[in-house]
């Protein structure tokens, strides 16, 4: 778990970390049209046979538990043999019956190094009769390995998606587990069912719900924010928040955009509003907030698109905004807004709809109900540099 004791949790309303894939970031919303199979069990929703060569088939509670920690089933093939959906419930079928869907199946697998292990889908009309296809080998390292194949469908008259795990290996021994299909161009995190877009990341303070439905995710499957419509926010609440805190680590993908909101509170219509921004008027990182009532800049201006640690406290007439535990900004101009009405915390925009989207990444966020010190911002700091080479 990345969440680290060093830190101060003193105050905390709100607080994610995407590295924490066990409490915080669950994965990108998706649905696993596979249903419930995490371990090829009697009592998965799909329907499944097994085909090819004759083979030995069995749950192993013995085999080393894969990332999904399922109990694999394992496999003793005698020749080419295969593990795979059918067409005879028309309950589970999975619908494809329009062209340019594009469809992915993935698994892990377990087997000695060198064995062949593949993972198929393939297209069916309405009489199941095959009509596209397409297969990924994968050589097996000896420890679980996710394997996956993507495909798009291209004719119209596609009914059903078929996915299949196979080896080809005569004697060989394979365990599997966490099979997945899902209408993406790439493989997301496990899940037995349907993530939604608030299930996806999750507040390790348990006190508000996050919705993620506008985030883009990277190859890796890692949250990130594309400059256009991508935020995240959490649900209407009455925080009572006066003197605060905000706190992110996060990177520029693009040093020269303007105006993106890293971490912030807004009431939940979009106004007013108070986030950390970056570059709005060409002057660095700052105080963004309503028609620039409580806004100042630090002409500090990022050259790099490396991770950095942001820090920006607010005290009545005291406001403070620190980069990589230095303290950059100093306004003592303004009061402070108490947010004693309905209000959502934002990630990756600004304010309002999608104003000031920002184009980068936020791993973490948090948001405190007083404002740290000095020491505290120092503290945080060195919890997370190492971890993210921050210098």
């Amino acid at each position: 778990m990345f969440y680290s004791p060093k830190t101060s949790a003193d105050g905390l309303v709100f607080n994610y970390d995407t590295g924490n894939t066990v409490r915080s970031y669950l994965g990108e919303p998706t649905t696993n049209t596979v249903g419930q199979l995490n371990s090829f069990s009697a009592l998965d929703l799909y329907t499944w046979a097994s085909s090819g060569n004759t083979s030995t088939w069995s749950r192993d509670t013995t085999a080393p538990l894969s990332p999904v920690k399922g109990i694999p089933l394992k496999e003793i093939s005698s020749g080419t043999d295969s593990y795979s959906s059918t067409y005879n419930n028309t309950v589970n079928n999975i619908s494809a019956a329009s062209s340019g869907q594009t469809w992915t199946v993935s698994v892990y697998a377990l087997a000695a190094a060198g064995t062949n292990i593949q993972v198929w889908i393939f297209g069916a009309n309405s009489s199941g009769n095959y009509i596209e296809l397409n297969v990924n080998a994968f050589t097996a390292t000896g420890v679980w390995q996710r394997i996956s194949v993507t495909m798009t469908f291209t004719n119209g008259s596609t009914a059903a998606v078929q996915a299949r795990v196979a080896t080809a290996t005569n004697g060989g021994v394979i365990w599997w587990d966490g099979l997945q299909m899902e209408q993406k161009t790439k493989a997301t995190q496990f899940t037995t069912g349907t993530r939604s877009a608030t299930q996806g990341l999750k507040d390790l303070t348990a006190k508000n719900t996050i919705n993620i439905s506008t985030v883009s995710f990277d190859s890796n499957a890692q949250m990130t924010f594309d400059g256009t419509d991508d935020f995240g926010q959490t649900g209407a609440f009455v925080p009572g928040i006066t003197s605060k805190s905000y706190e992110a680590v996060t990177r520029l993908y693009n040093v020269n955009q303007q105006a993106g909101g890293v971490i912030g509170m807004m009431g939940e219509n979009g106004e007013p509003f108070d986030t950390i921004v970056y570059n709005e008027t060409g002057a660095g990182w700052g105080f963004g907030s309503t028609g620039f009532a409580r806004t100042a800049w630090s002409n500090v201006l990022e050259t790099t698109t490396n991770f950095l640690h942001l820090v920006a406290t607010y005290v009545d007439y005291s406001y403070k905004l620190y980069r990589n535990g230095q303290l950059i900004l100093t306004t003592t101009s303004y009061p402070i807004l108490n947010y004693n009405f309905n209000s959502v915390i934002i990630f990756g925009k600004r304010h309002a709809a999608t104003t000031g989207p920002y184009n980068g990444e936020i791993p973490i966020a948090k948001v405190y109900n007083r404002a740290l010190s000095a020491d505290e911002v120092q503290r945080n700091f060195n919890a997370v540099k190492s971890r993210f080479n921050i210098a």
